[in-house]
């Protein structure tokens, strides 16, 4: 009735791939050290408001047209890891900055955090890859609720991805805290966050020009 075959199996599978570490996870990572737990909250949602376009894309099947057309499926590859890049840029400059607080600036920040958080999942070409190849194996084709069951595992997946980018979040921030003042713990977030999401960036480039090697 549901469209759905071998459940139990990806269930365990989706926790597996939840718990692996990738450019989203560490994206959540970087802005927690940089922002704390607040920041982190806000690019977990973020990351998985992402996911749930992902899902409807590939459930209407923009996404198996963007994966068709290599050309453009390069340029997402280029613009994702050249827009961490530029996160991370931006993380290193901040960490130069004051640590005062703005309840405007806060509201902005969140804002800029949220999107951010979007558009880097929505240029992750792996997660567009995972959605158009892992869960339809666990879809029945044959089924007339196949296109339900699609959304249905695909909802079950995000779930999962939120708790655990929520988990990580508030892990992170646990360990953030510490007897540092207040200019150094935002010097040395900065720093890490914007460590990350640089590195981040560089190995997608880095795989893509030795893609062309």
């Amino acid at each position: 009735m549901t469209g759905v075959q071998h459940f139990d199996t990806f269930l365990l599978s989706s926790l597996v791939f939840c718990l692996l570490p990738g450019q989203d996870t560490m994206y959540v990572v970087a802005s927690t050290a940089s922002g704390g737990l607040r920041a982190g909250i806000v690019s977990a949602c973020g990351i998985n408001f992402g996911n749930i376009l992902h899902v409807v894309f590939a459930g209407i099947g923009m996404s198996s047209l963007l994966y068709a057309n290599e050309t453009l499926f390069m340029g997402v590859l280029f613009a994702g890891g050249g827009y961490l890049c530029f996160l991370g840029v931006c993380e290193l400059k901040n960490s130069k900055g004051s640590c005062s607080i703005d309840l405007q600036d806060v509201r902005r920040s969140t804002r800029s955090l949220f999107g951010r958080a979007v558009l880097t999942n929505l240029l992750n070409v792996k997660v567009i890859t995972f959605f158009l190849a892992f869960i339809p194996q666990f879809v029945n084709v044959s089924s007339e609720f196949r296109i339900y069951g699609f959304f249905l595992l695909g909802t079950i997946f995000v779930l999962f991805s939120t708790l655990w980018c929520l988990m990580l979040a508030t892990g992170i921030s646990h360990l953030r805290l510490s007897r540092w003042d207040g200019a150094l713990l935002h010097r040395t977030g900065h720093l890490l966050g914007g460590t990350i999401l640089l590195l981040l960036g560089l190995g997608v480039l880095r795989s893509l020009f030795l893609s062309f090697i």
